[in-house]
């Protein structure tokens, strides 16, 4: 059995407010020195524009970038991922495509109305977004399925432009890079997370 315990707080009892911003703290948050840097990207972004993207893209996140156009992947190199990696992996990803795309196919739902008997309408209209755009983590758990699980529902109705937004060190990684092909994303926006 293990040994913790559970803090709990009464909200009718003095103390209860500082003990719970104690609580919920987030140290990195309040790490004045996170947030100073994160204001100087912020203030270059606002004043350079896509060079200060470009210089931050390049310095955190590694890159060899010269210019905005550099951070998109389109589909003819994500179909090359795909044809480069092997055949056991490339089977398994498309696999978990179909079965991904034909389970929330029957999620869809369609619009619908009825007229009451004093003429009154009544129903759902649905109608699919203009344009969906999701961001994919990376790092140290970059995984193809994190990019089928979340990109193939949002195109599941196939009526929007679509973009991913995903961290420089995922875009390297082939499988990744296959999977977005398999869930049929047109292009891929690669920058680190403190960028975008």
């Amino acid at each position: 059995m293990s040994n913790f315990s559970i803090k709990r707080l009464d909200a009718s009892e003095a103390g209860f407010l500082p003990a719970l911003d104690q609580l919920i703290a987030w140290d990195m948050v309040s790490d004045s020195a996170v947030e100073s840097t994160v204001t100087e990207i912020l203030q270059q972004v606002r004043s350079r524009g896509d060079a200060a993207l470009v210089e931050y893209s390049n310095r955190f996140d590694r890159r060899d970038c010269s210019s905005i156009d550099d951070f998109c992947l389109q589909a003819d190199q994500l179909q090359q991922a795909l044809q480069s990696i092997d055949s056991e992996t490339r089977s398994a990803l498309e696999i978990a495509a179909e079965r991904i795309r034909d389970y929330h196919s029957h999620q869809l739902q369609q619009s619908w109305q009825y007229q009451e008997a004093d003429g009154t309408m009544l129903g759902q209209q649905l109608t699919a977004l203009e344009r969906v755009g999701i961001y994919v983590p990376g790092g140290k758990a970059s995984y193809p399925s994190s990019v089928l699980m979340n990109c193939i529902p949002a195109r599941e109705p196939r009526q929007c432009p679509e973009w991913i937004r995903s961290s420089a060190q995922a875009i390297s990684m082939w499988p990744r890079q296959s999977a977005w092909y398999l869930a049929e994303w047109a292009w891929i926006w690669w920058q680190g997370p403190a960028k975008f």
